[in-house]
């Protein structure tokens, strides 16, 4: 049953998205904005493709089990197995959504649920599941995306590195936020790989943000100093090391810009960043 749901204006501006529905050749960008619709209050559905195309794209010749492949090798979608019925899930479908209360409770199993196996492209089940599946479309995939394909998990495991996918984009969109780059900086592969290799050290989400903030107030690396033209405000520069990250955020002294943000963008621009 189709449910409605919230579609942000970043979405369609999405690179990776457009990447892939180019390479790929299929309507990406709609059928993925589509499947939220699809999916229960949990981001999950089952997978049947036939049926789901008749809610996305009723009136398209296309065959949505090769969108749903495609969307699952960039980790869009995951697509896992429980007690012999086969679903799907969206690991970032919470964050971007505000479910009414009234909706009832998911009744599909869980991609961490212990039952759960992701299943390969070929329908074989992975004894340890990957988030990034193959595709039956060849796509060209950089090397960061091939070894992102390799990458496997069971169970919790799985779990976790869906959440590690939803925590490397909520340190991007707040480096984005505070370093005022909204809308036109990318999510590049050298600041996935820079913010995941931290993630994997054990520094948590808010260290990192912490580390963003006192690269904000540094004067030096904001070009603020009077000596400096050149403003050194990278996210993979701020996370390039486990000691850069400490570094930046010792900067921060006893607060923090988020305290800020969270009274709204307008206001956090207005601070006194000295």
């Amino acid at each position: 049953m189709a449910r409605i749901r919230t579609v942000k204006p970043e979405l369609f501006r999405h690179e990776g998205l457009y990447e892939l529905e180019i390479e790929s050749k299929l309507p990406i960008r709609i059928s993925f904005a589509g499947l939220f619709t699809a999916c229960d209050r949990d981001g999950r559905f089952k997978w049947k493709p036939r049926q789901l195309k008749l809610d996305v794209l009723p009136f398209d010749e296309v065959d949505f089990s090769r969108v749903l492949d495609a969307l699952v090798t960039r980790g869009f979608v995951v697509k896992y197995e429980n007690s012999g019925e086969v679903y799907g899930c969206i690991p970032t479908f919470c964050k971007h959504q505000i479910i009414n209360n009234k909706e009832k409770a998911s009744d599909l199993p869980s991609v961490d649920d212990e039952h759960s196996n992701v299943v390969d492209i070929n329908g074989v089940l992975t004894r340890e599941p990957r988030v990034n599946d193959a595709t039956a479309t060849p796509l060209n995939l950089d090397e960061g995306e091939r070894k992102g394909k390799e990458r496997k998990g069971r169970g919790k495991e799985g779990k976790e590195l869906c959440q590690q996918a939803d925590d490397s984009q909520l340190i991007f969109d707040y480096w984005c936020l505070v370093m005022n780059k909204t809308g036109s900086a990318k999510f590049t592969p050298e600041r996935k790989k820079a913010v995941a290799a931290r993630i994997n050290e054990g520094y948590s989400v808010d260290h990192i943000k912490q580390a963003i903030d006192g690269c904000a107030r540094s004067d030096y690396h904001m070009a603020r100093d009077g000596k400096n033209k050149t403003i050194y405000d990278d996210l993979e520069l701020i996370c390039r090391t486990g000691s850069n990250v400490e570094k930046f955020a010792l900067n921060i002294g006893a607060g923090s810009l988020a305290s800020g943000i969270m009274n709204g963008y307008q206001e956090f621009m207005g601070n006194d960043q000295h």
